[in-house]
């Protein structure tokens, strides 16, 4: 399958690294750093975590109404975790993916019922490693799908199999289980890889892509850590079936005020040396 790479960042090294690392299968973290900036760290069902840059991502604890469909057989369930389903487009080839609203087979072979009413269902990690105090900006790493402008120019693929929708990354994240808001289908998201489907559904083609979603600005606290809740989306997985297919989450330092006043100022003595010479 033919990618189509579109990447967006302000510097022209991130650009050149995203051209040549086009990824045949699974892209890398060190690919999506170059591009965003940030740290990236997976979100993944490890028992001991994941340290990169020296910060470090709790292993994925699942809520308590929560069950994981790798060790549970015979019952629904909300979440699949370590998924290798479009592991083209996922760090590792790895991630986390709902399942409320989608059906299956028990361990009998009997038809599981989807769950109706069980929207968020959040699963939490911590991140470690921060300075105490000082503010980071998140940004979750989640899968998307559009229509085809060509096959699709009125935009009706998500309308026809909203599984495979164009709003496909909608989830919920936030500081506790029971305050979480939706990272809804009209917010934005930079799109780091994409994809064209090698045949079409329902007569549409769509596309595949993965999604840097920011949900804003956190602090750490104390002992230097942030923890996240992050579950499904209450627009589309709930209310449509759509999926919500998490990837990982990116963590980058806000430079204080007095930093940036420091390299500005920094910048204006060079500025002056120039033009001396």
């Amino acid at each position: 399958m033919q990618h189509l790479i579109r990447c967006f960042n302000q510097t022209s090294l991130g650009i050149l690294v995203c051209l040549v690392s086009t990824p045949a299968f699974a892209y890398t973290a060190a690919d999506l750093e170059a591009i965003t900036g940030g740290t990236f760290l997976n979100f993944r069902d490890t028992t001991t975590g994941e340290a990169r840059n020296s910060i470090t991502i709790s292993p994925l604890t699942l809520g308590i109404t929560v069950q994981d469909v790798t060790k549970v057989a015979g019952t629904m369930v909300n979440w699949s975790v370590n998924d290798t389903s479009d592991s083209t487009l996922q760090v590792g080839g790895q991630m986390v993916e709902d399942n409320n609203r989608r059906t299956g087979l028990d361990a009998n072979n009997v038809p599981i019922q989807p769950v109706l009413g069980t929207s968020y269902n959040p699963f939490f990690v911590t991140l470690s490693g921060l300075i105490p105090g000082s503010s980071y900006g998140l940004r979750i790493v989640a899968e998307g799908r559009r229509s085809d402008p060509v096959s699709d120019p009125s935009g009706l693929l998500h309308g026809l199999r909203t599984d495979v929708g164009i709003n496909s990354y909608d989830f919920s994240y936030g500081a506790s289980a029971g305050s979480l808001t939706t990272f809804s289908d009209t917010a934005a998201g930079t799109l780091l890889w994409e994809s064209k489907a090698s045949s079409a559904i329902a007569g549409y083609f769509y596309y595949t892509g993965s999604y840097a979603c920011g949900i804003g600005d956190w602090t750490a606290d104390g002992s230097g850590q942030i923890k996240l809740y992050v579950g499904e989306g209450a627009v589309n997985t709930v209310l449509n079936g759509s999926r919500t297919m998490l990837d990982g989450v990116v963590v980058s330092l806000i430079p204080e005020p007095s930093t940036l006043s420091i390299l500005g100022l920094g910048g204006l003595a060079v500025a002056l040396s120039r033009r001396r010479r």
